[in-house]
């Protein structure tokens, strides 16, 4: 279970990071989505997964830049 969260997790940043503006999608992407429930944690759940999909996000924004630092010398 925890497993296919996280994977349906990716799928869904993955899909927000290749939009113009992925903080509007984002936002909509419910932790029911991604096949938890909101009841899990004490009420605590929802404000995990939006730090999760947050963290995501910046994972992949930082292994990015370098490569695109990268690419830009080459094209030079």
């Amino acid at each position: 279970e925890n497993l296919n969260y996280l994977a349906l997790l990716k799928k869904h940043v993955k899909a927000a990071l290749r939009r113009r503006n992925p903080e509007e999608l984002l936002e909509t992407i419910s932790i029911e989505s991604c096949g938890k429930s909101r009841v899990y944690l004490g009420g605590l759940a929802e404000s995990l997964h939006q730090r999760n999909l947050r963290a995501l996000v910046q994972q992949w924004v930082e292994e990015e830049a370098p490569k695109e630092k990268v690419r830009g010398k080459s094209r030079k």
